[in-house]
């Protein structure tokens, strides 16, 4: 580039100004202002999960996927990166009832363990995640992820996912949950795959959710030019094994 700017009295040439762009967005350092909080939802009391007459399982942390995947927008999206968050550490229960509208799980996954842009995940997630992040970006984006705009981690340390009801056939329910996030709660209907395997089942899906609806502050810089979208995707494989 020949084309220059004057910035704080001293000439800084078009491709300086470009990778400084690159460099200050991909950190996701600058936040909006606060978000609005939602507005309150009048929630049924949730119904005790059927554990009499049901088969335990255990949620297997280890053999189970949960990623959420963050989409860079807004006219200098282009210096961004879209971002992958691997969930670690998952717990909980399931109840599988011989009638599968009586089944029901719970579970919850610490904030804290929430690992940013994982090679291999950015990998198997496909072109939109083609680009590397430095370190340094990613150190910045988790840090900010859990500060008070976001997360929040420090007050809701974690994330709670519990089953309101579970309709449809058994290979391919739509399953009522309750998602409990930065101190809110909203119900979704998610639709999953569900099947078993010897003494373990599987369930896998998509869902999408906005930050905004439980009370978070998507990221910005240059005053909304580059940006973290408010709808972020949720992609999940969990996997229970019989006690």
């Amino acid at each position: 580039m020949t084309r220059s700017v004057l910035q704080h009295g001293r000439r800084v040439t078009g491709t300086t100004l470009v990778l400084l762009l690159s460099l200050l967005c991909a950190a996701c350092q600058t936040p909006q202002p606060a978000a609005e909080p939602p507005a309150a939802e009048t929630l049924s009391p949730a119904p005790p999960l059927a554990a009499a007459g049901s088969i335990h399982y255990r949620i297997a942390a280890q053999d189970s996927k949960l990623r959420i995947l963050v989409y860079r927008g807004g006219p200098l999206a282009q210096f961004g990166h879209n971002h992958v968050i691997a969930a670690h550490g998952l717990e909980g229960d399931v109840y599988l009832n011989p009638q599968l509208h009586a089944s029901g799980f719970r579970f919850h996954i610490p904030v804290a363990g929430f690992e940013v842009d994982p090679t291999a995940a950015r990998e198997e997630e496909g072109k939109d995640f083609a680009t590397r992040p430095s370190p340094e970006a990613v150190a910045g984006t988790r840090k900010n992820m859990l500060g008070a705009k976001v997360l929040d981690a420090e007050h809701y340390p974690e994330i709670t996912v519990r089953s309101l009801a579970v309709n449809g056939p058994e290979w391919a329910p739509d399953i009522t949950v309750r998602i409990t996030l930065h101190g809110v709660s909203r119900d979704l209907v998610i639709p999953v795959a569900l099947w078993r395997e010897g003494n373990r089942i599987n369930v896998t899906g998509t869902t999408r959710l906005k930050l905004t609806d439980f009370g978070m502050t998507p990221f910005s810089v240059m005053g909304g030019g580059l940006r973290v979208e408010d709808g972020i995707k949720v992609r999940f494989h969990i996997v229970a094994v019989k006690d």
